[in-house]
């Protein structure tokens, strides 16, 4: 799978679009210019949120990568962090670790505080959702939330 989309003039690029940074995809938060043909750029890494800033020249090209945002049904979690999870097509895909930051340790608790409670039926209405996005070979877990039960 070619993860670079296409060539793209800095000064054609939005806010909210992505942009491939120091060899990371990012999506733009900020764009201003910022002198004669001059624009300056703040952009955060998709997995780690770092925050990348600069000034560049508006005729400047730069790579713009593919990112795929896939939401899967979270149905196991191992004390190591890994997943199991579950496509809406009923795939299962198992190996993708939670983030080890605030996010994952977020997960972790509320998935094992479902569990406790005996909210997560996995046969019928297994609602815990995970957001897996996908770019330059790296995939993480992004998100979560629950989806809503169907009435």
């Amino acid at each position: 799978m070619t993860t670079i989309a296409r060539r793209a003039r800095i000064s054609s690029l939005n806010v909210r679009d992505y942009i491939l940074l120091n060899n990371r995809p990012c999506r733009i938060v900020e764009k201003y210019p910022n002198g004669h043909n001059r624009l300056f750029i703040a952009a955060m890494d998709v997995f780690t949120d770092e925050c990348h800033e600069n000034t560049f020249d508006v005729r400047d090209r730069f790579d713009v990568p593919h990112v795929f945002k896939i939401n899967y049904k979270l149905v196991s979690l191992t004390p190591m962090g890994t997943t199991t999870l579950l496509t809406t097509e009923g795939a299962v895909r198992s190996g993708i670790k939670l983030p080890d930051n605030e996010l994952g340790q977020k997960i972790r608790e509320e998935f094992t505080e479902m569990q406790k409670e005996g909210g997560l039926d996995f046969e019928f209405n297994n609602n815990f959702q995970v957001t897996v996005t996908q770019s330059m070979g790296e995939e993480h877990i992004t998100a979560w939330g629950l989806w809503e039960k169907d009435a």
